[in-house]
């Protein structure tokens, strides 16, 4: 189970992705990945994590603009800023989307 913990409860208030394996016969959750940016973030809402076919993460902190692209042991592929007219932008889920445009050899 992937999920956006938008930090709310963490002292200091701090907004991460979490991975969690769940174990039906027992009831239980098992932290199996997190990623945390550095330096952190605190996204109280708005916010999205979505696991790629490649294994790596996309993570969206939507409540301040960050989209973020680690690998599976969580180096930092990608950061990207969304503003809008120079500020901040906020926005409510990012996707890691395929190209637009198909390759043609010259």
């Amino acid at each position: 189970l992937m999920v956006f913990d938008n930090g709310l409860r963490h002292t200091p208030p701090h907004t991460r992705a979490a991975e969690y394996a769940i174990d039906e016969v027992h009831k239980t959750a098992t932290l199996v990945w997190e990623y945390e940016p550095q330096p952190m973030v605190f996204a109280s809402f708005i916010g999205s994590a979505e696991r790629l076919s490649n294994g790596n993460t996309v993570i969206g902190f939507g409540a301040v603009g960050q989209i973020d692209e680690v690998d599976p042991v969580n180096n930092l592929l990608g950061r990207a800023f969304f503003k809008e007219g120079g500020k901040t932008a906020l926005f409510y889920r990012a996707y890691r989307l395929p190209t637009l445009y198909k390759y043609q050899a010259p």
